[in-house]
């Protein structure tokens, strides 16, 4: 692009018409002989009236003040390129180290023209080129030059060739807060102006001493809370370009220990004793260790500064002949790890307040209690006002908006071996419901199976159903699976969790593994060797051999937790067993052991297995302990504040 270049000054001759015209004439008439002096005098007067004009017109010239000089140009200002050495990382920007100045004070105006390798590169026609446009080893120059408005000044120049740019980092450590369960990961965001490949390393620091370098995580095991940890990473380039970032230092936290599940036993009586019992106890998720538990009491509402009395833990009970009837007593419990108390579990009981304990009302085998056996079982109880039966579904009513803390057991299978061996215990669970006042629950007690030492075949235990009034399953306890004769272990228990247990070929195993199959489905059978246990939603697999069924298997909570049976015309192999009601499988076979009943039903074998559990609620656990038995359930009413 040219400069532009000033426009010449105009100059201005003025002349009157009157001399216009005599130079006209004077030029075209030739001298007359008579009286040519005068003539020609008086054409040199003209001429010299002329010249005076003349002269008058270059001093009106003068007058209007463009006789003082011609127009000078602005002088080159001063300029540098910054930064000196530019990269691809930043911009790059002409500086005005003297400005230029105008002789006459007109104001000024700056022009740039920049050039990359010697070739003009009119996009850019600013003071700045930015970073995007830079690449590494290109030379860049400008020219800067100044107007007045009339013409331009001479030009300044500067130059600079774009080196290498730096890496760019960023760093940090996830997760933010860090335990000693976490494994700290650097995070890293990394990019090189120029696109270079980049080679990032990793250095680990604890409590300023480097711990581990080259990997880009590290696991907290072998910290100690309160530890300081950062990492230092560094970013290389292929030419040699580094950056190396820092994280800010996190402290490594001590997780406390997790809330104790409790159990608060007594009450029911005035002037009776408090247990504060541990239903759960704590965990320490990072430390592993659990030092002690600090233990509060109160009565209804306000801290208790009382006698207490300690039995397992410091603490842990009130004396008889402290509390009166109506009274509302509750514990707090918190584990310590040595370092801080974890967030407390809590229990509550009013004193006078009954437990309402529901079983079996002397019912054994496949079908439940009738209404006139819990009639009688019950008369007198807290609950005979609140329970009612059908069809060996016993519906409770709550007498109170309140928690109820709720335990309850799935009923054990049979063992058909006479030498000491026992079936598979049911599953126990607690846990606590919010209850309305007249809300109801439907409840199926598990069954005992039977054929316990009968030398051939062992039925399973019914699972124990808590079921809310809409059919939906609210706690389920497994029932134990059975075992036929030659088996030399003990049954299956019920399980813990949702699934049911698979049946067993070999009747010295009692590994007891889960099967596999649908949650909430009922158990399969092995031929001849035992019927499967119901699931809530579907029946166990009947027995069958041919066209001979030997034994049926448990029925579904729709279908009415019936045990399974044993269709004694076509039975051919010893003693048929019965599953407990509560949908435990037929040990019928030649020989088997039933399945347990439960959530989801245990398959029949030699050694049969264990009905699944459901748990929903509030600070529910699976016991550790099974039961041996016909199932049950205990109703506890925990108070509201």
């Amino acid at each position: 692009m040219s400069r532009p270049h000033p426009l010449p000054r105009s100059s201005r001759l003025l002349l009157s018409p009157l001399a216009l015209l005599g130079l006209a004439l004077g030029a075209c008439t030739d001298p007359k002989s008579d009286g040519g002096g005068d003539s020609g005098g008086d054409g040199a007067d003209g001429a010299s009236d002329g010249a005076e004009g003349a002269d008058g017109a270059d001093g009106a010239d003068g007058a209007d003040g463009t006789d003082g000089g011609a127009n000078l140009p602005p002088t080159a200002p001063v300029v540098a390129l910054s930064p000196s050495t530019p990269t691809a990382g930043g911009n790059l920007i002409v500086e005005i180290i003297e400005p230029a100045v105008d002789p006459e004070g007109a104001e000024l105006s700056l022009s740039y023209r920049w050039s990359v390798d010697g070739a003009e590169a009119p996009a850019h026609d600013g003071p700045r080129v930015p970073a995007e446009a830079l690449l590494r080893g290109a030379r860049w120059s400008v020219e800067v030059w100044a107007n007045d408005g009339a013409q331009d000044g001479p030009p300044a120049t500067a130059e600079a060739v774009v080196g290498n740019a730096a890496p760019t980092l960023t760093v940090s450590i996830s997760p933010t807060r860090l335990s000693l369960l976490d494994l700290a990961v650097a995070v890293v965001e990394a990019a090189d102006p120029d696109g270079d490949r980049l080679t990032i390393s990793y250095r680990w620091l604890r409590n300023g001493g480097e711990v581990a370098a080259g990997v880009d995580s590290l696991p907290l095991a072998d910290f100690s809370f309160g530890d300081l940890l950062t990492v230092e990473v560094t970013a290389v380039d292929t030419e040699g370009g580094t950056t190396t970032e820092t994280a800010t230092l996190v402290e490594i936290e001590n997780l406390p220990p997790t809330a104790p599940i409790i159990e608060l036993y007594g009450g029911e009586e005035a002037r009776g004793s408090l247990y504060c019992g541990i239903g759960q106890e704590s965990a320490d998720p990072d430390l592993g260790r659990i030092d002690g538990y600090v233990i509060s009491w109160s009565r209804d509402g306000l801290p208790w500064g009382g006698a207490v009395e300690s039995y397992v833990q410091p603490g842990d009970g009130i004396p008889s002949g402290t509390t009166r009837a109506g009274e509302v007593w509750s514990c707090e419990v918190q584990a310590s790890d040595g370092v801080e108390l974890g967030p407390a579990g809590t229990s509550a009981s009013r004193v006078g307040e009954p437990d309402r304990y529901l079983w079996t009302c002397y019912a054994t085998g496949s079908t439940g209690p009738s209404a006139g056996l819990c009639g009688r079982a019950y008369l007198g109880s807290a609950v005979a006002s609140e329970i009612s039966v059908s069809g060996g579904v016993q519906t409770w009513t709550a007498p109170e908006t309140a928690d109820y803390r709720v335990h309850l057991c799935g009923a054990a299978g049979a063992a058909a071996n006479d030498a000491g061996w026992s079936g598979g215990p049911g599953a126990c669970l607690a846990s606590t419901l919010r209850l309305s006042a007249g809300e109801s629950v439907d409840i199926v007690i598990g069954q005992a199976g039977s054929g316990g030492g009968s030398l051939s075949n062992g039925g399973g235990g019914g699972g124990t159903f808590i079921v809310a009034s809409d059919g939906s399953p609210l706690l389920i306890a497994g029932g134990g699976g059975g075992t036929r004769t030659e088996a030399t272990v003990d049954g299956c228990g019920g399980r813990g969790g949702p699934e049911g247990g698979a049946g067993l070929l070999s009747g010295d195993d009692n590994s007891c593994p889960a099967r596999i199959g649908g949650e909430g489905e009922g158990g399969g059978y092995f031929a001849t060797w035992g019927a499967g246990g119901a699931g809530f939603w579907s029946d166990g697999a009947d027995d069958i051999d041919g066209t001979i069924t030997y034994g049926s298997g448990g029925r579904s909570w729709a279908n009415g937790m019936l045990g399974g049976g044993a269709d004694v015309s076509s039975y051919t192999c010893a003693d048929p067993a019965e599953g407990g009601f509560g949908g435990g499988g037929s040990g019928s076979g030649c020989y088997g052991g039933g399945g347990g009943g439960g959530y989801s039903g245990g398959e029949g074998g030699w050694v049969a297995g264990g009905g699944g559990s459901l748990l929903t609620g509030v600070d529910a656990y699976v016991s550790s302990s099974g039961n041996y038995g016909d199932g049950w359930v205990d109703i506890r009413l925990m108070p509201l504040p």
